[in-house]
């Protein structure tokens, strides 16, 4: 993930509801079916760190990542945000393509350009 993508997941992140809670248990098979539910649903998943966790956002996030295979977008205090693996990541809006699916558009030269249609 380059930097430009990384900057505009962390924009949509900003913005959208916590949907999953990483209680005192830390990441357990429970949160996990719960985040990979919500990763096949969503291209991005905000979750948050109980008070009481004996982990920090950045290792809940890292352990829950490495048992997804997804891939963390950004950690701030006791929250945190993780993407779907690169091989499932082409269906977000965020992609960039070299050609317009449908054709009636292509970037000179082979430049990178995000498609409007």
């Amino acid at each position: 993930m380059n930097s430009k993508q990384r900057a505009m997941l962390r924009g949509m992140a900003n913005t959208m509801e916590t949907i999953l809670y990483i209680g005192k248990d830390g990441v357990v098979p429970g949160t996990i079916k719960q985040a990979s539910d919500a990763l096949e649903a969503r291209e991005l998943i905000k979750c948050a760190v109980q008070q009481g966790c004996p982990l920090t956002a950045r290792e809940a996030v890292t352990e829950l990542c490495a048992a997804l295979e997804a891939e963390p977008v950004q950690c701030i205090g006791r929250r945190g945000s993780a993407r779907p693996p690169r091989a499932a990541a082409g269906r977000g809006r965020w992609q960039n393509q070299t050609a317009c699916p449908q054709a009636h558009r292509s970037s000179p030269a082979g430049r990178r350009y995000r498609c409007r249609c």
